[in-house]
């Protein structure tokens, strides 16, 4: 088929741009921005990319059906022109369970934290016990360089479940499409703002995912998490918990960071497997939790999951480093949860003690620049030496009421830790003083947007002193 994707430069409509490919189908694409890292997949893919959305693209292409990303909204050129003219279209969610999910056995990965990190784990497990799969992923794990494949007649799918909604026209969130034979819940907490009301308004979308499940299906859950039980209260499958307290059915006990890798005894039927992870930070061993129990599920061999879970290298922005040298770190990251932060600066400084932290966040998304983390970013900073917010343009645009109350942070901070700015260059002309000395000092980048701009100005400040 000749399929267009409106919005191709998403990670998820990337990513499905690719299976699609590989699956035989000519695949052609619009977006308004094309950055890394799934601009330069995309082009090593060798899909047609349009600049831009105007009628004339889907005029030229004519394309069999359409697969609209979740950020396309009324208004957009292609898209009325889609409507007016009855041309056939899917949501993404739609588009993949049309095409691949109703064919294999599904591993959706859901949470509000460490979807991605998971979901790559347990693909590489997988990758090591020589199964066949495919996996869509909501990032690029460093193992695989992409963030999708598909793999002719494999028997399993492993996919993230984004509780985002839909598209336009569906609010529901995306995972409800994926029909689960595993379903994995790391743990659920407030976020997306912008469709969420409240945490129930969550728990309810978790809670029809659920179920979903088949009676001869099984959950893998947070035992420890206490907004996990009331998606819970009707389940027809087998489940499976993981977590510290002796209640789980794999119980972890926390061995800390030894030789720089993260250390754990993982409890399960009588057993006790000794993990070791390459990916700091305690919150991984949880990842890893999780993912022991999927992999021991479809009977792959403990000794090859445990090797696997020390050899996995992560996930493309996830405490990345991209410089270390003369004193100064400069490490990327994905993290703008307040939970997903904290865990951040805790595995950072319990890794580099003696070094000052000075940490920059892009309020890049429309829960970060809103008032309702406040009291939560009070706490998840406190362990930050400097903090650094970048706003974005949107923040601006709310009402007063639902603005995050910056001059409060400011009060509870100090006005010598605690700055914001309007943009990535006054930030870099900012910090550029505090970096010109002999301290051991890390400079630790984060959003779920893009950081291209930053990343740029320092690495060449640091490189070439500029």
């Amino acid at each position: 088929m000749k399929i267009y994707i409106l919005g191709i430069c998403g990670t998820a409509t990337g990513s499905l741009a690719i299976l699609l490919k590989q699956k035989g189908h000519d695949v052609f694409g619009s977006d308004k921005n094309f950055y890394p890292p799934i601009y330069d997949l995309l082009k090593e893919n060798n899909l047609i990319l349009l600049n831009g959305f105007i009628e004339e693209n889907i005029k030229k292409i004519n394309p069999d059906i359409v697969i609209i990303g979740n950020a396309i909204v009324r208004g957009n050129p292609e898209l009325e022109y889609i409507l007016n003219n009855k041309i056939r279209f899917y949501s993404l969610p739609e588009a993949l369970r049309h095409f691949f999910l109703w064919e294999t056995k599904n591993i959706v990965i859901t949470g509000t934290h460490g979807k991605t990190t998971t979901t790559s784990l347990i693909s590489y497990i997988f990758e090591y016990a020589q199964k066949k799969f495919s996996f869509l992923i909501g990032g690029i794990p460093l193992d695989f360089k992409t963030s999708a494949r598909f793999t002719p007649k494999s028997k399993y799918f492993i996919i993230e479940g984004d509780e985002y909604d839909t598209a336009f026209f569906d609010k529901r969130s995306k995972f409800i499409h994926y029909l689960p034979d595993t379903l994995i819940i790391n743990n659920i907490e407030f976020d997306h703002a912008d469709i969420f009301n409240t945490l129930e308004d969550i728990q309810k979308s978790f809670y029809h995912l659920v179920r979903t499940l088949p009676t001869k299906g099984l959950i893998i859950y947070n035992g420890d998490d206490k907004n996990i039980p009331p998606v819970l209260k009707e389940l027809y499958c087998k489940r499976l918990s993981f977590g510290e307290s002796e209640k789980n059915d794999l119980i972890i006990s926390y061995q800390g960071l030894k030789n720089n890798m993260e250390n754990a005894i993982f409890k399960f039927k009588g057993n006790e497997y000794y993990i070791k992870m390459k990916i700091n930070g305690k919150h991984n061993i949880l990842n890893a939790a999780a993912s022991f129990l999927t992999a021991y599920h479809y009977r792959i061999p403990s000794n090859i999951i445990v090797e696997a879970i020390q050899n996995f290298s992560g996930v493309v922005r996830r405490l990345n480093i991209l410089f270390n040298q003369n004193n100064k770190i400069l490490i990327e990251d994905f993290a703008h949860h307040p939970t997903a932060i904290k865990y951040t600066i805790e595995t950072v400084k319990n890794k580099y003690p003696d070094y000052e932290l000075i940490y920059c966040q892009h309020l890049s998304n429309n829960t970060s620049y809103r008032n309702i983390h406040l009291e939560q970013y009070k706490i998840c900073f406190q362990k930050a030496e400097k903090i650094n917010f970048i706003l974005n343009p949107r923040y601006y645009k709310l009402p007063d009421n639902e603005k995050l109350n910056l001059k409060e942070l400011e009060n509870h901070f100090s006005k010598e830790r605690f700055r914001y700015f309007d943009n990535f260059v006054n930030l870099f002309n900012n910090l550029k003083p505090d970096l010109l000395n002999e301290k051991k000092q890390i400079i630790l980048i984060s959003s779920s947007g893009s950081l291209n701009e930053i990343k740029e100005l320092l690495l060449k400040f640091f490189k070439e002193g500029e």
